[in-house]
C-alpha cells in the first residue's frame, strides 16, 4: 500500500528584489513528499535551499506556483492560519538552535505547546520532559542553554520541534554548527526518528549525510531533480492529523500571562527603570493631591469653626466732595446701629467691636498683643468657650467694668509658671484688668494666625477708657441659618442704608462680608493649587508613559529573534500583540501600585514631618491607578502593534 502524500509542490517559484535586482530563487520547482519518508535537500550555498525550506515551514510564501501541505493549499491560508499550521504539523529544527535564552531546557521544548489552548499546564510539562528523553536530555532538563554544548543544544531544539507531534519535521543545516562527531550523533537521532514513522525534511551541503535518507533531492540555481538512493522501506504508519486551522481560536491568556512574567522575569533592572517613571509620576499625583485636599479640608474646617453663618460689618468707603474717605475717618458705625440691627428676624447673634493694640503686664512679665472689645454674643458667633472661669455679664458691659478673659498664649506668656490667672489682675497699657475667665484653645488658623493670641473686653470698657472713643469699629452677626445668610445680609445691608440715610444711587458707608464668601474664595484658590500640583505630578505620569513606549520599542527591537522564533513554532500576531500589551500592562499596574503605596506613605511623612494637612481621597487613588493602567495599554500599543507585524523568517534572521 502506497504510503499518504504529504506534501505536494507544483512550479513553485520565489523571487526577491535585492538592491532594485530581481533574484531568482527557486524556478518551478515540483516534487512530492509522502509519509514516512526522509528526504535529503542538498545544494551549493545560495542554491534555494533555505528558501524552500522557508516556504515548507510556512515561513514564507512562494512568488508564484501551487503547495499543498496535507491536502489543503498553503496559499489559501491568512497569516494567523499560517501560524496554527506551523505549531500543529510542522516541527522546526534551526541551524542555530534558537534557544531561548536564559530560559530551561523543559521551558524551551514547552514553548510550542503554550501556543496550544488545547494543552493544559500538566500536559504541557509531561509531553515536553518526554520529548527531552526522547532525544537523551532527561538528565538536564533544567539546565539552561549556556549550560549545554552545542550537541545538547540542537537536541533541546529537536525536542521543541517533536513536541507537538507534528506531521513533518524540517531541518535547515541541522549539523552545520556541530564537529563531525556530534553531527553524525544528530543523523542518527534523526534515523531513530525515522524508523519510528516521522516525516522527515533535512537540508544539507554535505553528501555525505545524504546517506542517512532514504531519498535524495538536489538543487542548482533553483532547478531540482531527484537523484538515485536507497528505495523506501516500509515505515510503520502514522496517519497526520487533519484539522482546518483557524483564526478564531481563542487566545490562551493564561499562557501568555506565564510568557511575559517569564520575559520580564528575565530583564528584571529593565523591568524596574520602565516601571520607575510610573512609580514616580502616581506618587506624586497622589501625594499633590493630597496636600492639596488637606489644605481645601483644613481651611473648611478652621472657617466652620469660626462659624460658617458669621457676617462681618465694617466701614466702608464713600465719596464726599469728590474724595474717598477712609473708614477710620467716616467712623459711620455706631452702638446705635448695632442695637437696632439685633432687632432683625434674621440675626440669631450679634456684637459690636472695637480693639486696640497694646502691652500686656503682668508682674515681671509682658506680651505685646490685641484687646478686643465685643458681647458674650460673640463668643457664639466665633464657635469660642470659656474653658476656666466665666464670661463677663451684661451688667459688666452697662458698668464698662475693667474685666478680661484671655486667650491661652497670653496666659502662656504672662503666667509662665502655670498659675491659675482667674482672679489675677494684670495691666493693659495704665488701665487695671482682672481676669475672670480662660478660653479653651483653638490654635492657628488657615492664614496662620493664632487664634489664642486675644484679649476679650466689654466693648464699653475699651471703648471708654482704652479708646475714649463714642463710635464702633465693626459689628459681628451670625444668621439664624446658613442657607438664610445672603438674605439676612440684604436685611442688614437695608436697614444700615436707611438708618444712614444714603441715596439709592449713592455708594453704602459701610463693608459687609460673610464667612461664606471668604470660604468659597479660599476653596477657589485652594482648588486652583491642587489643579497646579496635580498637573505637575501628571506630566511625571506621562513623562513615565512615555518611557514604556521607548522602553517597550527597545525591547521589540532588541527581541526581534525572539519574536520570529516564538511566530515560527506557531504563535500567531495576535499572540504576540497581547504578549507585548500584557508586558506594558503589568510594568504599568505594578508601577500604579508601588506608586500608590509610595505615594500613601509620602503624604503621611509630609504630615508627619512637616505637619502639613492631608487628605488622600479614594478617587485620587482609583484615577491614578486607572491613568497608569491606560498609560501601559496606550504607550505599549505601537511597540506591540510592531512586533506583531513582523514577518516570521525576517525576523528569526535579524541581526
Amino acid at each position: 500500500m502506497e504510503a499518504k502524500e504529504i506534501i505536494r509542490v507544483e512550479k513553485l517559484r520565489r523571487e526577491f528584489i535585492v538592491g532594485g535586482e530581481k533574484v531568482k530563487a527557486l524556478r518551478g520547482v515540483s516534487f512530492t513528499i509522502r509519509e514516512g519518508e526522509f528526504v535529503t535537500i542538498m545544494g551549493s550555498s545560495g542554491s534555494g535551499k533555505s528558501t524552500l525550506l522557508n516556504i515548507l515551514g510556512c515561513l514564507d510564501t512562494p512568488t508564484s506556483g501551487e503547495y499543498l501541505l496535507d491536502g489543503r493549499s498553503v496559499q489559501s491560508m491568512g497569516k494567523n492560519q499560517r501560524a496554527v499550521t506551523r505549531n500543529r504539523k510542522i516541527g522546526f529544527v534551526f541551524q542555530n538552535y534558537n534557544l531561548l535564552p536564559k530560559t530551561t531546557a523543559v521551558e524551551n521544548v514547552e514553548l510550542p505547546l503554550l501556543y496550544n489552548p488545547s494543552v493544559g499546564a500538566k500536559e504541557r510539562r509531561e509531553k515536553a520532559v518526554e520529548a527531552l528523553k526522547a532525544v537523551g536530555l532527561g538528565s538536564r532538563l533544567n539546565h539552561k542553554s549556556n549550560q549545554m554544548s552545542g550537541g545538547q543544544q540542537q537536541r533541546v531544539a529537536i525536542a521543541r520541534a517533536l513536541v507537538n507531534d507534528p506531521v513533518i519535521i524540517l531541518a535547515d543545516e541541522a549539523t552545520g554548527n556541530l564537529d563531525t562527531r556530534t553531527s553524525f550523533s544528530i543523523l542518527t537521532l534523526f534515523q531513530e526518528l525515522h524508523a519510528k514513522g516521522r516525516t522527515i525534511i533535512f537540508v544539507t551541503h554535505n553528501p555525505e549525510l545524504a546517506e542517512y535518507s532514504s531519498r535524495n533531492s538536489c538543487s542548482a540555481t533553483g532547478k531540482w531533480w531527484p537523484t538515485p538512493s536507497t528505495p523506501l522501506r516500509p515505515r510503520p504508519a502514522r496517519l497526520s492529523r487533519h484539522f482546518q486551522p483557524t483564526t478564531t481560536e481563542a487566545m490562551n491568556i493564561p499562557n501568555l500571562l506565564k510568557i511575559a512574567l517569564k520575559a520580564l522575569n528575565n530583564n528584571k533592572l529593565r523591568c524596574f527603570l520602565t516601571m520607575l517613571g510610573i512609580i514616580i509620576g502616581v506618587a506624586s499625583v497622589i501625594t499633590m493631591l493630597a496636600i492639596g485636599q488637606g489644605s481645601k479640608n483644613s481651611i473648611k474646617e478652621q472657617i466652620s469653626e469660626m462659624g460658617s453663618n458669621m457676617i462681618m460689618i465694617h466701614p466702608g468707603h464713600m465719596q464726599r466732595g469728590g474724595v474717598r474717605q477712609s473708614a477710620d475717618d467716616m467712623q459711620s458705625l455706631e452702638v446705635a446701629d448695632y442695637e437696632a440691627l439685633a432687632t432683625l428676624p434674621g440675626v440669631a447673634a450679634i456684637s459690636p467691636s472695637v480693639n486696640s493694640g497694646g502691652q500686656l503686664v503682668n508682674g515681671n512679665n509682658n506680651y505685646p498683643s490685641t484687646i478686643y472689645g465685643i458681647t458674650p454674643d460673640y463668643l457664639d458667633i466665633r464657635k469660642l468657650k470659656v474653658k476656666d472661669g466665666a464670661m463677663f455679664s451684661d451688667h459688666d458691659i452697662k458698668s464698662a467694668a475693667k474685666v478680661c478673659v484671655l486667650g491661652k498664649t497670653v496666659v502662656d506668656n504672662l503666667f509662665p509658671g502655670g498659675e491659675d490667672p482667674v482672679g489675677r489682675v494684670i495691666r493693659f497699657g495704665k488701665i487695671p484688668l482682672t481676669v475672670i475667665g480662660v478660653l479653651e484653645p483653638k490654635g492657628t488658623n488657615s492664614m496662620g494666625m493664632d487664634q489664642d493670641d486675644v484679649v476679650l473686653a466689654p466693648y464699653t470698657t475699651v471703648m471708654k477708657r482704652i479708646l475714649a472713643i463714642d463710635y464702633i469699629q465693626g459689628i459681628f452677626a451670625s444668621a439664624v441659618d446658613e442657607a438664610r445668610t445672603d438674605e439676612t445680609i440684604g436685611q442688614i445691608t437695608s436697614m444700615l442704608r436707611e438708618r444712614h440715610k444714603i441715596k439709592p444711587d449713592a455708594e453704602d458707608d459701610f463693608d459687609i462680608r460673610s464667612q461664606q464668601e471668604l470660604s468659597e474664595m479660599m476653596n477657589s484658590t485652594s482648588d486652583m493649587m491642587t489643579i497646579l500640583l496635580a498637573c505637575i505630578a501628571g506630566i511625571s505620569l506621562l513623562v513615565g508613559g512615555i518611557g514604556i513606549m521607548n522602553i517597550m520599542y527597545v525591547s521589540v527591537t532588541e527581541r526581534t529573534r525572539e519574536i520570529g522564533l516564538r511566530m515560527s513554532i506557531g504563535a500567531r500576531g495576535i499572540d504576540i500583540l497581547s504578549q507585548f500589551l500584557i508586558e506594558a500592562v503589568i510594568i504599568s499596574v505594578s508601577g500604579g501600585v508601588i506608586g500608590i503605596i509610595l505615594g500613601c506613605a509620602a503624604s503621611w511623612l509630609v504630615n508627619l514631618i512637616a505637619h502639613w494637612p492631608v487628605y488622600i481621597q479614594a478617587y485620587s487613588v482609583v484615577l491614578s491607578f486607572a491613568v497608569c493602567t491606560v498609560t501601559g495599554v496606550f504607550f505599549g500599543w505601537y511597540p506591540a502593534k510592531k512586533a506583531a507585524n513582523l514577518d516570521p523568517i525576517e525576523a528569526i534572521r535579524y541581526e
